[in-house]
């Protein structure tokens, strides 16, 4: 398994490249920032649809993720300092490794729920990297620094390195107040009741996170959510929006409404914004992945043709 040093400098990052299923060279590398307990593996059927498609597609299981977390232990922890820092430069090391691999082929970078959140501070930070960026179930901020005072005040009692897991069912229990259907704290996700006991199943996620990667989280989502990120973005930059109308990440449509409205305002000349009616948080796992899926590729295909 192919592995890179993070720029936390102890840990192995577990990555993978799929390639294009005829073996032709790719049109163009879509790099997956995958969210939070989760991991890029969970990505295989949008990989697979868009290499059948002629792209490479490129994800790293996160600090604290995946085959990355080799204990149980480091599962849910990023690092005791600035853990939000280093997920977004592994993010860049990432991308080092996919120019290397196809160099003159652009990149678009995917970031879905925290991956958005990652993605969007990378997209700040190395924005000629990459040709294009796409945020999925993404959300608009913390209200009034209350969830920063709540999360370090967590840490201050249980320790950096504790597993919230009583927090952790609770922060769920919240997401899923919307769900008519409930039949677990999942059911906020998706629809899909086979992707959400696959999920409960699976040993590289569903895991509790530490006070500490909670704390990182919180500052991730600060940082984008500041006036100032949306003005640091090149103008002519094409952006993506997608998330579900029934996402709680994206207050049900309001947050993601609000990202799109700072971007506009900033000047960004190339933004949109999908919608996906009675969809939840993680679109590639809905019901409906195949709109999804399609839809993605419409918009790759058009902005490869601009460029």
């Amino acid at each position: 398994m192919p592995n890179f040093l993070s720029s936390e400098g102890t840990k192995q990052i577990h990555y993978e490249i799929i390639e294009p299923t005829g073996g032709e060279k790719p049109k163009a590398v879509i790099q997956v920032v995958h969210g939070m307990c989760e991991y890029f593996g969970r990505y295989a059927e949008f990989s697979g649809y868009m290499a059948n498609n002629g792209y490479a597609v490129a994800g790293d299981d996160h600090l604290g993720h995946g085959r990355t977390a080799v204990t149980e232990d480091d599962k849910g922890f990023f690092s005791e300092y600035n853990g939000w820092r280093f997920l977004v430069r592994d993010e860049k090391r990432m991308t080092d490794i996919i120019k290397e691999k196809y160099p003159e082929t652009p990149v678009i970078l995917f970031g879905h729920s925290m991956g958005s959140f990652i993605a969007r501070l990378y997209t700040s930070w190395y924005p000629e990297s990459i040709c294009a960026a796409l945020y999925m179930g993404t959300g608009s901020g913390v209200p009034d620094g209350a969830a920063g005072a709540a999360v370090r005040l967590l840490e201050n009692m249980t320790g950096t390195k504790t597993h919230l897991d009583q927090g952790q069912w609770m922060f769920y229990h919240f997401l899923t107040r919307r769900v008519s259907d409930k039949s677990s704290e999942l059911d906020w996700i998706t629809r899909d009741k086979d992707k959400i006991e696959y999920y409960k199943s699976d040993p590289l996620g569903n895991f509790a996170f530490t006070s500490g990667a909670y704390r990182d989280l919180v500052r991730l989502l600060s940082e984008v959510s500041k006036r100032e990120w949306a003005y640091s973005l090149p103008k002519n930059l094409p952006v993506m929006l997608m998330s579900g109308e029934e996402d709680p990440i994206g207050d049900f449509g309001k947050g993601v409404r609000k990202v799109y409205g700072r971007l506009k305002k900033s000047g960004m000349e190339n933004v949109s914004v999908r919608m996906y009616i009675d969809a939840r948080h993680e679109l590639i796992n809905e019901i409906n992945r195949q709109e999804v899926y399609e839809d993605i590729l419409q918009w790759t295909e058009k902005v490869l043709k601009t460029r």
